[in-house]
């Protein structure tokens, strides 16, 4: 079994392993598509040791596997014009690339909590003309994991971001004349830096809303809880002043969505 998959706790795991619907046998190597099987190892190994001496992935062979991600992402996404984008930078990196970090029992609830509502937030059923569902993600993880997500119409969109990073590949498919609600991970890191990608697109705060219990703090630091209060989130620089902070039930009521 592979160290990313077998880091996680069972329950996480299998919630993945059910939302994800594997077309390959993620045991082997933590890549759960089969469309990159070509490139497992070198997935795997970026999974597990983030490390890469560019950030575009400019070198060989990340070029190669950036190029077949992008097509692959063509062929599965659906329009994105809503009036609403829900944003989700790197849902799976705490499950796929920092399980073993977490170590104590407060920050695996918490983690697993995440993964609760995120599954919530993803099998909701939100009708696409009210919101569509984006998510900034890393080529690796993309390849491994999320790319299962689109395949299957779950989300409808992925931006490329940056290795480790949550600023856009290419900013222009962000586009400013919609409302943002945005979660993911991790907070004052990738998370801050998608925020300001937003920003940059948008530069109007109030079009901007963090759903709070869907992001998450680094497991590294020492905390002992991975859930920011709304005074923790951090916003980028530049920002005239803070966006919206809300909780998951409220964007099912801004989006008029019956809920259990």
């Amino acid at each position: 079994m592979s160290e990313a998959l077998s880091n996680m706790t069972k329950r996480a795991k299998d919630q993945m392993l059910c939302l994800l619907s594997p077309t390959n046998s993620p045991t082997d190597t933590g890549v759960f598509n089969r469309e990159f099987e070509r490139w497992q190892q070198h997935i795997s190994d970026h999974l597990l040791n983030r490390d890469s001496p560019v950030s575009d992935y400019s070198d060989a062979t990340q070029s190669e596997l950036l190029e077949a991600a992008r097509q692959h992402a063509a062929s599965y996404q659906r329009p994105t014009n809503s009036p609403r984008w829900v944003t989700i930078t790197h849902p799976f990196y705490v499950f796929l690339t920092d399980a073993d970090s977490l170590t104590k029992l407060k920050s695996i609830y918490d983690a697993e909590r995440y993964l609760d509502l995120l599954i919530s937030l993803l099998t909701s059923g939100i009708q696409r003309q009210r919101a569509n569902i984006v998510v900034f993600e890393t080529l690796h993880h993309y390849a491994a994991a999320t790319s299962r997500l689109l395949e299957q119409g779950i989300i409808d969109r992925v931006i490329f971001t940056e290795y480790d990073h949550g600023r856009p590949l290419d900013s222009s498919e962000l586009g400013g004349n919609r409302a943002y609600y945005s979660c993911g991970g991790y907070n004052g890191k990738c998370f801050k830096s998608s925020l300001g990608a937003i920003w940059h697109a948008t530069r109007d705060v109030s079009r901007m809303a963090v759903i709070g219990n869907l992001v998450l703090e680094s497991p590294y630091g020492g905390r002992a809880r991975l859930v920011p209060t709304a005074r923790e989130i951090v916003w980028p620089y530049g920002i005239p002043e803070r966006g919206k902070f809300i909780l998951l039930r409220d964007l099912y009521g801004i989006l008029n969505m019956e809920t259990t």
